[in-house]
């Protein structure tokens, strides 16, 4: 089994599986579902919370982070809270771990973003964010008919999201990437708008705050359109007809309804860390993509 830490103990990595009905999965319980996974210890800095957690759980609790995993040779370090970057150097750079899974937001400058990469280099240390779509095999079938021209080659997304950029809209930038990598220029519309161009994609994401309470994603090409909401997680798929057209306006006829989400989804990050530090396979997402969304992510960060 592998030896996994989870550092940050707040409602995204345990404190949500205290609300019977809030039905966000947190880090803590999608580990302890796992076969392949132990969790031999945690970390949290509010004592609060800590304590919270100790009278429910018999796992080690601590304050101190190279405590908890140099204690139980941990090899998974799943971080589900922001972490200074000198600590996650050095975490790094001292420890032995072998994968880090890292929660959103998590935005570094350019020159830490350099720094970052040779280290997991020279470490041989796996880190991916928590974007579960990425180990979906739905997602990854689907987006790649999508980088293969299924609605067309150039392409215009408009992403609507809420609350904050770094926390929804992240998601629907990680799907672009996953089909157009190539950035161009990014530019700030208005508080409310953020246009990113690609080589093959034009993409615009608006903060919609209280209008909407969902969050989603329409995606336009020359042969179609792709309409992905997030709750419930699907995706229609709309394909042009040539043979009907009205006053020469070509008509989207509906075509059918993708189901693109697994029912756990958090299963399918954790199956491929665990054959990436068990069988050495390469992880499903590359240093590359991690590195291009971190560029972007503090590009946006520095206009925003």
């Amino acid at each position: 089994m592998i030896k996994t830490t989870i550092i940050g103990m707040g409602k995204i990595g345990y404190l949500y599986d205290r609300n019977k009905n809030y039905k966000k999965v947190t880090h803590f319980s999608s580990i302890k579902k796992s076969n392949n996974f132990k969790i031999v210890s945690v970390v949290e800095k509010n004592n609060k919370v800590l304590n919270i957690f100790k009278n429910q759980n018999k796992i080690p609790a601590y304050n101190n982070i190279f405590e908890a995993i140099d204690n139980h040779q941990t090899e998974l370090l799943v971080i589900a809270c922001e972490l200074n970057f000198n600590t996650l150097r050095m975490v790094i750079d001292k420890t032995n771990i072998k994968y880090i899974l890292v929660e959103k937001p998590f935005i570094i400058s350019k020159k830490n973003l350099q720094i970052l990469r040779k280290l997991l280099i020279k470490n041989k240390i796996s880190l991916t964010i928590n974007f579960q779509r990425n180990f979906s095999n739905n997602y990854i079938k689907f987006f790649s008919r999508i980088k293969n021209g299924l609605i067309g080659n150039q392409l215009k997304c408009y992403c609507y999201f809420n609350k904050s950029f770094e926390i929804n809209a992240t998601h629907f930038l990680n799907l672009i990437l996953l089909f157009n990598k190539k950035l161009v220029f990014i530019k700030k519309i208005n508080k409310d708008c953020i246009y990113i161009k690609f080589n093959k994609v034009d993409a615009y994401f608006f903060n919609v705050e209280k209008k909407y309470n969902n969050n989603s994603m329409i995606i336009f090409g020359s042969k179609g359109k792709i309409e992905i909401s997030s709750r419930p997680e699907k995706a229609k798929l709309y394909l042009l007809q040539k043979d009907k057209t009205y006053k020469n306006i070509n008509i989207l006829n509906y075509k059918k309804i993708i189901k693109l989400y697994e029912k756990f989804p958090q299963l399918c990050v954790l199956k491929n860390i665990y054959e990436t530090i068990k069988f050495k396979k390469n992880s499903l997402v590359s240093m590359k993509h991690i590195m291009e969304y971190l560029n972007i992510m503090q590009k946006i960060k520095k206009i925003s």
